[in-house]
């Protein structure tokens, strides 16, 4: 039976492949090295090891004028549309840099809580993404409470025209529906199980009043976030007291008769929500569907929903409390070898990024060449083209592969986009964006990656290559077969033999031009084969 008992003893390599692919984007050799021989415990507590404010890159720069523009106060001279691009490019690049759990579990507080960048001005969506960055760490009901007065998610859902005289049901639905203890089957007219159409109606009116916050305005920020905020306005807040229904055991809420007491009133509304066991499974279903498989059946809803709810409720739904609990469960490491999902595009791309060794340009560089690789090279070419866009999702339930039954992660897998999935070595290992010309101001150096980065013990042996390579390319060990096909793609008609010589004479030469023929096939063959698609 699935159990949320902890592993004991340490991890091994392929365990250590498992924990890191599902738990960060930055999948390093040097990561997974390091995580192996680790205990369990001691292994998921490093991921977690993370600080709100760590940055490598404080905020964006405007290439332009060559200076930060979200909180210094340069103006910048870029198109809101490209200051929008760089705010995403930055956070791609933090990602990347980060080895932690923290943008993985950012991105999946995005996934729950969406926005779409059209619906964000450029520092606007830089503080949402703050936002999700510094409740990775901490607790959904504060996101929930947080996310409420978020200046892009008032806009994008339109809470910042909901007023008394006329209320605006939309954040209301949403953040019941999707945010928060979600819907459930429909058991009567208006009545959806674990709220009904009156929930929603009412909710909206307790959310009147509120206005998007302004930058410049001390008091419009959080203050423990710090972080830029709705601010209330009494005079267009519904001030009556709020009955729910018996969905939330008939609770009032008392009205608010200030601008202060707004927060009181926002605050009640968020604790009776979380008070339901099912906000604790709802929210327990997206974190299984995020990272561990799609399909929960019968036995997963018994043996590891449930079980996982009630620590995530005990906790006053602390994220890391139960996320550490899974991470660091028997069912998590027995399924290894079974619940394979495919890799989302974001992940794929990233993870390709850092266990390949391919660096972006640096953030002082040009701006064609920072700007080509994140925007050109990697969202457009990786992300967009294989059906997945960052922070522009479909629809405001999010991203189908995470939520939409029956295919979930399959969705990833299309006609549509097939095509971009199987170019991403194209744009890594020649350097090219797909659909743009120019380059991305940086490539694969496969010579280097097996001779100099440690990835082959002995690049000379076309076997003993192709196996070191595979061992941390492949999520599991390939069978003999798999392993002679990948050796017969570095060949490439030479006998070892024959590559031995090739490989002493670079040795020799330095001159890698000969090798990497052969180098760059067998990664071709790597990245396109189906092994490398899943995790």
């Amino acid at each position: 039976m699935p159990s949320l008992a902890p592993q004991s003893g340490t991890l091994t390599f392929e365990q250590a492949k498992h924990l890191l692919r599902r738990t960060s984007f930055h999948y390093s050799k040097a990561r997974i090295d390091a995580l192996t021989g680790m205990s369990v415990g001691a292994a998921v507590d490093s991921l977690f090891a993370f600080d709100y404010s760590s940055v490598t890159v404080a905020e964006p720069v405007d290439h332009l004028t060559g200076q930060p523009w979200i909180n210094s106060g340069t103006a910048p001279q870029s198109s809101t549309g490209n200051l929008r691009r760089f705010v995403v490019s930055w956070w791609l690049n933090e990602a990347l840099a980060d080895p932690t759990a923290r943008f993985r579990i950012s991105f999946f507080l995005h996934t729950i809580m969406p926005i779409h960048t059209d619906f964000a001005d450029p520092t606007r969506l830089f503080d949402y993404l703050a936002l999700l960055r510094f409740q990775a760490g901490g607790s959904l009901k504060e996101l929930a409470y947080r996310m409420t007065l978020d200046n892009t998610m008032m806009n994008y859902l339109d809470n910042d025209s909901n007023n008394k005289w006329n209320p605006n049901e939309n954040y209301a639905r949403e953040f019941l529906e999707l945010f928060t203890i979600g819907k459930g089957p429909q058991i009567a007219p208006q009545n959806y199980t674990h709220y009904t159409e009156h929930d929603v109606q009412v909710g909206a009116e307790l959310l009147t009043g509120w206005r998007r916050g302004d930058r410049s305005n001390p008091d419009h920020r959080d203050p423990v976030t710090g972080l830029t905020r709705a601010y209330p306005k009494h005079s267009w807040h519904k001030d009556n007291d709020k009955t729910f229904s018996a969905a939330f055991q008939q609770t009032t809420i008392t009205a608010a008769t200030t601008d202060a007491e707004m927060y009181d009133e926002l605050q009640d509304y968020v604790d009776m929500i979380f008070a339901q066991a099912e906000t604790a499974r709802h929210y327990c279903r997206r974190i299984y569907r995020y990272f561990v498989g799609g399909e929960i059946t019968p036995t997963i809803e018994t043996d590891i929903i449930e079980p996982l709810a009630t620590v995530l409720r005990n906790a006053d739904y602390d994220l890391p409390t139960a996320l550490k609990v899974l991470f660091k469960s028997v069912f998590f490491y027995e399924n290894t070898q079974t619940l394979s999902m495919l890799r989302a595009p974001l992940e794929l791309g990233l993870q390709t990024l850092s266990l390949l060794d391919v660096a972006p340009p640096p953030v002082s560089s040009p701006e064609a060449h920072y700007y080509d690789f994140w925007h050109k090279g990697f969202y457009n070419s990786i992300c967009e083209k294989a059906s997945m866009r960052p922070f522009r999702p479909d629809s405001v339930a999010g991203y189908p592969a995470y939520y939409q039954e029956p295919l979930f992660h399959r969705a990833w897998f299309t006609s549509a986009s097939i095509i971009a999935r199987y170019k991403m070595p194209y744009v890594f290992i020649e350097g090219k964006p797909l659909y743009n010309s120019g380059t991305i101001g940086t490539q694969l150096d496969t010579v280097a990656l097996v001779d100099t980065g440690g990835m082959a013990s002995d690049p000379s042996d076309p076997a003993l290559l192709v196996a070191d390579v595979l061992a941390y390319l492949f999520g599991r060990t390939p069978d003999a077969d798999r392993l002679a096909y990948f050796e017969s793609l570095l060949l490439n008609g030479f006998t070892p033999a024959e590559w031995l010589q090739e490989w002493d004479a670079y040795k020799v030469s330095k001159d890698p031009s000969a090798v990497r023929i052969h180098l760059d096939h067998l990664f071709y063959g790597i990245l396109y084969s189906q092994e490398y698609q899943v995790q």
